[in-house]
């Protein structure tokens, strides 16, 4: 099976496949499934949830992978996949950004790095009702307004790797 991808502007909008190789730079296959516990708008007295989208690029790289922008909602959920080049030591960053709007610009909301294969092993460490995905917090910065009852966080999800047979010529 292949990988199609399609450009658009700065960020790779991209369908998938479930034959995914991870070999150096290879394309490798992250699914944001959701959000939760996003902070809302900063000024506090509209108490707007935010529309989102999340970006997701390997460290290193400038190309950039990016969701669809959700629903204004504090626990967003896209299931959306997205491709990115690299290999299984590459480090992810996903970033959950705020899509502009009529109170400001967009802005960063919060922020995840983590090795893919550490990734991978943390997902298939899972238990019960979360096997299948993995839940890391999110790292929020100081303008964003997060309630203290709970630690923003998101949800990936990545396919184990394919193993490549070696070509014997």
């Amino acid at each position: 099976m292949s990988a199609h991808s399609k450009k658009a502007g700065k960020y790779d909008s991209l369908s998938t496949s479930s034959e995914t190789s991870y070999d150096s730079g290879e394309t490798m296959e992250l699914t944001i499934v959701g959000a939760h516990a996003l902070p809302k708008n900063r000024i506090s007295f509209l108490k707007i949830k935010p529309k989102t989208y999340v970006t997701a690029t390997v460290v290193g790289d400038s190309t950039k992978s990016r969701t669809k922008v959700a629903r204004r909602s504090s626990a967003p959920q896209w299931e959306q996949p997205l491709l990115l080049r690299g290999d299984s030591s590459s480090i992810i960053r996903v970033e959950v950004v705020k899509a502009a709007g009529a109170f400001g610009g967009e802005r960063v909301i919060g922020t995840f790095e983590m090795r893919y294969d550490e990734l991978q092993k943390k997902q298939s460490s899972g238990f019960g009702d979360i096997v299948g995905h993995v839940t890391c917090n999110l790292d929020v910065p100081a303008h964003a307004h997060v309630s203290y009852d709970a630690q923003p966080t998101i949800s990936l999800r990545m396919p184990p790797p394919v193993r490549r047979s070696k070509s014997r010529y």
